[in-house]
């Protein structure tokens, strides 16, 4: 089973993005009303992707603020008239399950007739096709080339499980082109003079439409003729039975815009008005045809032949949006789509991921507005202001614009803290409060893409496609860099994409150009926590780390697995004189030739160097070995192997020590707590706070709430192992690593709740968790507004975690009452098919549950 981690309390407030420009203009911003991940459904729709949506949101709200530099409104129609912020467009955006990938409504005019406010929600899965959401949103190197290299990239993040299709930033990006004017909102306003609606059989009835002259879009339009790509819509069907005679219909119409000028934009009729990217009616001339156009219809992102292209705002949307609003707007003369890289200048970059409570802070790496290559020299601060971190990016580019923004991270959630300056002569500042949990990297791996560094090795500068805009980093490339800087260095492996499977085989030469990743300096490698991000060696037949004599490695909080070497150490090798510390990492399905299915830890006899291998809060299952060491294997003197807060469980080894293992004088150490399988050797004690011989049914691997990973031995997680232990005959314990976890997967709208793979996690018979390490451990919802419970003994209607007969009392005493509010589920005693209702059928679930017990064990 699978590596999950840490994740921590909740309330998100989410960074507020300032563009400040020359002082003579006036100030505009697109403020997002609802950012919140928690309130606005990204958190319920997109679960372990909702912060990485809401980094591509802002993203895209940015780029449409450097295309209207001013709205030029006449009055201040913001929500808040005393801060003098007459150019403030109200944007709320959310995601549901709609019919669609995204929709426009509640646009609201102002007396000047141009938009200030409107509403846009973003569908849960892109209508079934599925979101692509860009790992690294503020780079776009991995679509500028015309055949796809990066395809690899593309990761399918839809709650369906299907292929990813659709282009998150695109669709966002298009509802917000909508939302500030873009489109023909009111299709019953248009003035439609030669096409009639049409009834069921083809017969004409009267047009409704007239002509809207107050509108500045609707009162200058002109027909163009038929939308030969959709052709008719469906205006009325009275019965609501499609084919039963009574449906009307309405031909849709393409119509002409002309920009004062000169030029036009055609539109479409269908859909509410987009530009019109189809073939033009035959039986009209001249029709602008506006092809892979932002706001056209719809646009696909790469699958497994097409090129890699991704559509930006283009001056045709910024010349409409000049000439029919009176906006002031930026946009290159000539060019199609403004440059990504102008967009990404206001831009760094500060994200959130919710399960392992990472916050990452990355400023800028090149100065777009530079004439040659220039590092941006970044100003981050991370501070404590009240019971919230408090993390802030500035930099001023050669042009001589300067940018800031921040952005407030509920403390309670924060569990570790990134900050790469990407180069320049940075100034990093942390409060002493967050010193102990920040690690300060110089590469944030941003690709999956298992190729060698093609620059100069050591010079910090990585960049998978040079040719391209941005940089592109993979891990590979990222260690060999780090390998030869002659000095310590670190990398961050950011949770999407989350799985970098290495791939790239070659002679092995004892780096890390080819096979296996060979340490040969002292490097740090944080992920987002085990289940979110995974070093996978699946593709190279060998193990996944070699650390080499006199390097030191530290890996935090990842997944190590597929590791398949054919001498020792499937997952790691640890030579003579190198030294690793494993923080919160999961060493899973690895398997070895040699002895250390998991990890290999020795020292050469006659050799000078010592060996040190450090284990802690980690978990090493379901590793093998033909020789000695399933998970872990510790040999000669030398060789030193600490350990504590671990798990060592369901590994095996066919000559013996199935789970940990030292020979001819390695030194063990044991700071205790740890839970242990089958073991008959001194390293581990029940006096040293040790559970020594247990036999788990269940082992969490990954902080990630997922129902989704079928139960795969990487990526287990709570909820996954508590679903399985439900299904399966008599008592079941799952053991657990030590980490918090939180809960993301909400019930929504579910009738009733008797399952664990939504909402809180309920439990069948009768169960046991139990979590290694001295300190409790606490389980919760990520989002603490949530009012669901965490555990529920199925059944246990008086919270003591038996289903006894004083259930029954409850139940009886509570019989016909009912939840008051329409709109929460209320958790009401007795109640145990959560529907808001005590009836017969929560008797008969009583019944069905009696005599279970939950038993938490370093739970909380």
């Amino acid at each position: 089973m699978p590596a999950q981690l840490n994740r921590l309390a909740s309330l998100r407030q989410h960074k507020q993005l300032r563009v400040e420009d020359l002082e003579d203009r006036r100030m505009l911003a697109i403020v997002w009303a609802n950012p919140d991940p928690a309130a606005n459904g990204f958190d319920s729709e997109y679960g372990a992707q909702a912060d990485l949506a809401t980094a591509i949101v802002q993203r895209a709200i940015g780029d449409w603020e450097r295309a209207i530099t001013s709205f030029n409104y006449d009055v201040d129609n913001d929500a808040n008239p005393s801060n003098d912020l007459n150019d403030t467009f109200t944007l709320t955006l959310g995601a549901g399950d709609i019919a669609g990938r995204g929709v426009t409504s509640s646009v609201t005019y102002g007396a000047d007739l141009r938009p200030y406010a409107a509403t846009v929600t973003l569908d849960d899965n892109a209508d079934g096709d599925g979101w692509y959401f860009d790992a690294t949103p503020l780079d776009d190197a991995e679509f500028a080339a015309a055949t796809g290299p990066y395809e690899a990239s593309f990761t399918d993040a839809s709650t369906a499980g299907q292929t990813a299709v659709y282009d998150f930033y695109r669709t966002a990006l298009h509802e917000i082109g909508h939302a500030v004017g873009i489109g023909l909102i009111d299709v019953t306003a248009l003035d439609s003079g030669q096409y009639p609606y049409l009834d069921a059989n083809g017969g004409p009835l009267t047009n409704p439409n007239a002509t809207n002259t107050s509108d500045p879009v609707l009162g200058t339009l002109t027909p163009r003729g038929v939308d030969q790509e959709d052709s008719f819509r469906l205006v009325s069907d009275p019965d609501g039975t499609p084919g039963t005679g009574d449906e009307v219909f309405a031909v849709n119409e393409l119509w002409e815009y002309a920009l004062a000028g000169g030029g036009t934009i055609t539109f479409t009729e269908a859909g509410g008005g987009h530009f019109y990217d189809g073939a033009p009616d035959p039986n009209h001339s001249g029709i602008e045809v506006h092809d892979a156009e932002l706001m056209a219809a719809g646009f696909a992102a790469p699958g497994a032949t097409a090129a890699v292209v991704r559509q930006y705002i283009s001056d045709t949307a910024t010349s409409f949006l000049a000439d029919a609003f009176g906006y002031t707007t930026a946009s290159p003369a000539g060019s199609q789509d403004i440059a990504a890289q102008d967009f990404t200048a206001g831009l760094g970059q500060i994200s959130f991921e919710t399960h392992g409570g990472t916050l990452l802070v990355q400023g800028l790496h090149w100065d777009p507005t530079a004439a040659t290559a220039v590092h941006v020299d970044d100003t981050i601060s991370i501070t404590q202001v009240g019971g919230e971190v408090r993390a802030a990016i500035s930099y001023t580019l050669d042009n001589g614009d300067s940018y800031s923004f921040t952005r407030d991270i509920d403390a309670a959630r924060v569990q570790q803290i990134i900050v790469a300056g990407s180069g320049g002569t940075d100034s990093v500042t942390v409060a002493g409060g967050l010193a102990s949990i920040t690690h300060q990297v110089d590469y944030v791996v941003s690709s999956n893409e298992d190729l060698d560094d093609p620059g100069t090795l050591g010079d910090g500068v990585v960049d998978l496609d040079a040719t391209a805009p941005g940089a592109q980093l993979g891990l590979r490339a990222a260690v060999r860099d780090a390998n030869a800087a002659g000095a310590a260095s670190a990398i961050y492996v950011a949770p999407n994409p989350g799985r970098h499977v290495l791939s790239r085989v070659g002679t092995e030469a004892n780096n890390a150009a080819y096979n296996d990743l060979d340490i040969d300096e002292d490097i740090a490698i944080y992920g987002a926590g085990a289940g979110a991000s995974v070093v996978d060696a699946a593709g190279i037949s060998d193990r996944v780390f070699t650390v080499r004599g006199g390097a030191d490695l530290l890996l935090s909080r990842l997944t190590v697995t597929g590791g398949a070497a054919s001498g020792g150490g499937g997952g790691l090798l640890v030579e003579t004189g190198g030294a690793a510390t494993l923080d919160q990492v999961a060493v899973v399905g690895n398997s070895a030739g040699g002895s250390g299915g998991g990890l290999l830890a020795l020292s050469y006899p006659g050799t000078s160097g010592l060996t040190d291998v450090t284990i802690d809060r980690s978990v090493f299952y379901g590793n093998s070995t033909t020789q000695h060491g399933g998970g872990v294997y510790a040999s000669q003197s030398g060789t030193t192997l600490t350990v504590g807060d671990s798990v060592f469980v369901g590994n095996t080894a066919s000559l013996g020590s199935a789970n940990v293992g030292q020979f001819n004088g390695a030194v063990g150490v044991n700071n205790g707590d740890n839970l242990v399988g089958a073991y008959s050797g001194s390293l581990f004690s029940s006096g040293a706070g040790d559970v020594v011989n247990g036999a788990p049914d269940e082992v969490v691997t990954s902080i990630v709430d997922t129902a989704q990973s079928g139960g795969s031995a990487d990526a287990l997680s709570l909820r996954e192992a508590i679903d399985l232990a439900n299904t399966a005959s008599g008592a079941d314990e799952v053991w657990l690593p030590a980490w918090d976890l939180r809960l993301s997967i909400q019930r929504t709208d579910q009738p009733t709740d008797l399952d664990a793979l939504y909402g809180d996690l309920d439990v069948l018979g009768d169960l046991t968790l139990r979590r290694a390490g001295s300190v409790a451990g606490a389980v919760g919802w990520a989002d603490s507004t949530v009012t669901d419970k965490v555990f529920e003994l199925v059944g246990d209607y008086n919270n003591d975690l038996h289903v006894t007969a004083s259930d029954y009392s409850v139940w009886y005493s509570q019989n016909g009452s009912s939840g008051v509010d329409p709109d929460a589920w209320e958790n009401l005693p007795g109640d145990g098919d959560d529907d808001d209702d005590v009836d017969s059928a929560d008797y008969y679930v009583w019944r069905g549950n009696l005599g279970a017990d939950l038993t938490l064990i370093g739970v909380s």
